[in-house]
């Protein structure tokens, strides 16, 4: 059977959409940690927080890290899925329902976290006591 190049052309497209979101939700991740890295230093620096602290942006950046790699690992293992069973002919099963829904649901919950971190922290760091 011959398969059409818009079939392989769709997956790639998906697959790059997917790795779309996972470069920005990275970007914006390392952009937190990036700067609340030079937040935290300047303070260390004032004598302002205690040289182990963790700020509010820097927590925000780490709940930001895993969700983007999970959505850069289910898109290569999507892509990789959907290639194998397009080169074997085989368009059984090509719809994913379940764990784009649960990618969705990981990111509002990451999402949900960083607003109650802000709301409670306010983007301040700690101070000493």
């Amino acid at each position: 059977m011959f398969v059409d190049a818009k079939i392989l052309l769709s997956n790639e497209r998906t697959y790059i959409a997917w790795m779309h979101m996972a470069v920005v939700i990275g970007g914006v991740s390392a952009g937190l940690l990036s700067a609340s890295a030079s937040e935290t230093h300047a303070s260390e620096l004032k004598g302002l927080v205690e040289p182990h602290g963790v700020s509010a942006t820097m927590a925000m950046g780490q709940l930001l890290t895993p969700v983007a790699m999970i959505f850069s690992a289910f898109a290569a293992w999507m892509y990789s899925v959907r290639n194998r069973k397009i080169r074997a002919n085989d368009f059984s099963d090509m719809v994913q329902e379940r764990v784009p829904l649960l990618l969705g649901l990981i990111l509002v919950c990451a999402l949900s976290g960083i607003l109650i971190v802000d709301l409670t922290e306010g983007g301040n760091i700690k101070l000493k006591y």
